[in-house]
């Protein structure tokens, strides 16, 4: 096993707050099936999970420019620096490209 589902689990039931974007590619589906049906995060957790051919006119770069949503929501300014916290304080976010390999991974006011 690679994962620990059950510690996952009880992650999700201290109901953090979480943001996957998955920017209308491939990861989308897989995200709403481990993350919704298998974990119980609230859908309302993942943005843009419904793959589109174009990417929903957006560019799938899991980036600071790209995912400019969860950038936002983690309090980070463009440039990726510590921004103006906006009262909720983001325990995980994560943005995946187009095809699902590569990914951001923020939390309250910083990214990796």
């Amino acid at each position: 096993e690679c994962f620990d589902f059950e510690k996952l689990r009880n992650f999700i039931k201290k109901k953090p707050s979480l943001l996957f974007d998955a920017m209308h590619g491939a990861a989308g589906p897989a995200a709403l099936r481990v993350m919704c049906q298998e974990l119980g995060v609230p859908k309302s957790q993942l943005y843009r999970c419904d793959p589109r051919p174009d990417f929903g006119g957006c560019h799938p770069d899991p980036n600071l420019k790209w995912a400019s949503e969860l950038v936002r929501r983690a309090s980070l300014n463009e440039d990726g620096s510590p921004g103006d916290s906006l009262g909720e304080e983001l325990a995980l976010g994560v943005a995946f490209d187009g095809d699902g390999d590569r990914n951001m991974i923020v939390g309250h006011r910083f990214f990796a």
